[in-house]
C-alpha cells in the first residue's frame, strides 16, 4: 500500500521509518499570520481543515494560501489547487517506485514550506478590493521571504491567477508567476564540473 503522511517507505529496503508531522498547531484566537488581524479562526483557519468549504474570494484564497505555507498545512495547498492548473495531480498517477505524482506534488510543497520563512503578505494596485467578473480573477501582492538558515528577507512580487471551482462554489489556485525584486540572499554560485583530458 502507498505509504501515509506518517511514514516513509525506504526504497529498495522495505522498511518504514516514522515520521512526525510538520503541521504546525494553531492556537486559533491568535492573529493570523496573513496578516489581516483577525483571529486565525475567523481568518484562514475557517478554510484549512480538510473538506472545508473553497475561499469565498480570490484575495481571501491567496491569503489562505500563505498562512498555509508559514503553518506547513500542505493538505490545504493540495485541496486548493485547481484541477486545471499544471500543478494538479491526481492521486492514481503512478510514477517510478510505485509513488503518485500527487505524493511527489506534495513533498516538493513541504520542501518548500520547511526552507522558507514568509513574511508581511500585502496586494497592490486595489487587488485585494478586486470584484472579480466571471470565472476567473489575476491578483498582484508582494511578500518577504527567506531561508530559514538565514537573518535576510528578500522582497518578492507575485501574479497571482485563481479560478472558480468546477462547481461555482468558491476560488481555487490555477497559476503563479513570482519575480524577486530586491535579493538579499544571492544564490550560491554553481560550481562546473568538466571532465580533463590525460
Amino acid at each position: 500500500s502507498p505509504p501515509t503522511s506518517t511514514e516513509l517507505h525506504m526504497a529498495g529496503f522495505g522498511k518504514k521509518v516514522e515520521t512526525a508531522s510538520k503541521e504546525l498547531e494553531v492556537d486559533a484566537s491568535s492573529k493570523c499570520a496573513c496578516g489581516s488581524d483577525k483571529a486565525y479562526s475567523e481568518c484562514c483557519g475557517r478554510f484549512h481543515p480538510e473538506g472545508a468549504a473553497n475561499a469565498d474570494t480570490p484575495d481571501a484564497l491567496v491569503r489562505a494560501r500563505f498562512s498555509a505555507f508559514v503553518y506547513m498545512k500542505i493538505g490545504y495547498l493540495l485541496q486548493s489547487t485547481h484541477p486545471e492548473s499544471k500543478d494538479y495531480c491526481l492521486e492514481e498517477e503512478v510514477v517510478g517506485s510505485k509513488r503518485t505524482k500527487r505524493q511527489i506534488w506534495k513533498k516538493q510543497l513541504e520542501a518548500r514550506a520547511s526552507e522558507l520563512d514568509f513574511a508581511n503578505l500585502s496586494f497592490d494596485d486595489g487587488s485585494e478590493e478586486l470584484n472579480a467578473t466571471g470565472d476567473v480573477a489575476n491578483l498582484k501582492l508582494s511578500l518577504d521571504r527567506k531561508p530559514k538558515a538565514s537573518m535576510k528577507w528578500d522582497k518578492c512580487a507575485e501574479t497571482i491567477t485563481c479560478k472558480k471551482s468546477v462547481d461555482g462554489n468558491g476560488w481555487m489556485y490555477l497559476a503563479g508567476r513570482t519575480e524577486v525584486t530586491e535579493e538579499n540572499n544571492p544564490k550560491q554560485k554553481q560550481v562546473k564540473i568538466t571532465n580533463k583530458k590525460r
